[in-house]
This record gives structure tokens, sequence and C-alpha cells, in this order.
């Protein structure tokens, strides 16, 4: 058993934190090598608090995200609060090239937590619409229905109209509102959070 440092001699006392060091592994030589090569109390204590870290020893690694995920899943659902808009930050729309090939554009919406650039791009069919999740963690919703993302967290989905391309993005602790595409066209943008 470990002897409490009011029963250990001086020296080994003032010695004590850097001998834990070395036990734990935090250090490879320190003060205490030498106290450790000429007394024997030192070394019994040494090895075992070595022995004792050892077996402590917890190894640790980051889960896969889709571990994660699916183990935030099976968490209860709590209840959510009403998400909040993410302003237009940029829109390339106001661009001369932009608006005269009036084909595609890009949008760039944040918050305070998370920013988001959209892409929109104009298809015989309607709009194709990309994005890329802010973190990994986070899910991007469209009329309740996830998106599929790939490794990179892109993830894109067509519409026939921008005013129908707005989505939600739910993460960790919040719920962003990523206002439709046609805000981006609004020449009249004021920079306001109360416009769709």
């Amino acid at each position: 058993m470990l002897m409490e440092n009011r029963k250990m001699k001086r020296a080994c006392r003032d010695q004590w934190e850097a001998i834990v060091e070395l036990a734990e592994g935090r250090v490879e030589t320190n003060s205490a090598s030498s106290h450790l090569s000429t007394c024997a109390e030192c070394q019994g204590r040494f090895a075992e608090l070595t022995r004792m870290f050892s077996v402590m020893a917890i190894p640790r690694f980051s889960a896969p995200t889709e571990l994660q995920l699916a183990a935030k899943s099976l968490m209860p659902k709590r209840p959510q609060a009403e998400p909040i808009r993410m302003r237009l930050i940029h829109s390339s729309w106001g661009l001369s090239g932009a608006r005269s090939s009036g084909q595609d554009f890009q949008a760039i919406y944040g918050h305070e937590s998370a920013e988001v650039r959209m892409m929109y791009t104009l298809t015989e069919d309607g709009w194709e619409v990309t994005g890329r999740l802010p973190d990994p963690l986070w899910q991007a919703f469209r009329d309740e229905t996830t998106l599929p993302t790939d490794d990179d967290g892109r993830f894109f989905f067509l519409i026939k109209s921008l005013a129908d391309s707005g989505i939600t993005l739910v993460g960790p602790t919040e719920r962003l509102t990523v206002p439709a595409g046609s805000l981006a066209l609004d020449e009249e943008f004021d920079g306001s959070n109360d416009r769709v």
C-alpha cells in the first residue's frame, strides 16, 4: 500500500510529485529519476504507482460519426424550440456575371455558431440546390425529411421553385433555418432576419 506523504523522508516527499509524473508516463525523465536510482522505498512506490496507472488506463478514441449519430437517435427527443433563422451574409447574385447568366448563384447564410454556403443551379426542370453541413454532427432537413449527405457532409436536392428551397439545420444544441434561395434574389434585401 502506498505510504502517506507525512511518513516519507523529506527527500522522498520533495520528489513525490515528480515520481507520480514518471509513473503516469507524462514525462520520460525528470528530477526524480536520480532519486529513484538510490531510494529503495521510492522504487517500491514507483512500481506500485506504475501498476496502478496501467490498470486504470482506459483507451480513448473518437467514435465514428455514424456511431455518434446512431447513439444520438436513441436518445429521447427533447422539446424543440423554434428554429433560428440564419441571415444572408453574402450572395453572388449581385455580381454582374451571375445576374446576367441567371442560371446559378451562391449564397452564404450564417448565425453565431454556424455558416453554410448554398449553391443554386437552374436546370431544365427547376433548381438543383447543394450545400454542406457546418459539422458532421449536424443534419439537414427539408419538409421534416432528412437530406442524405456524403462523407464530407454535402447534400443536394431538386426543386421546382426557389421559394421552396428553405431547409432546417439541426445541430447538437440548436435548430437553424436556411431561408429560401429566393431571398438572395431580392434586390431590396436589407439584412434583417424577418423575411423568408
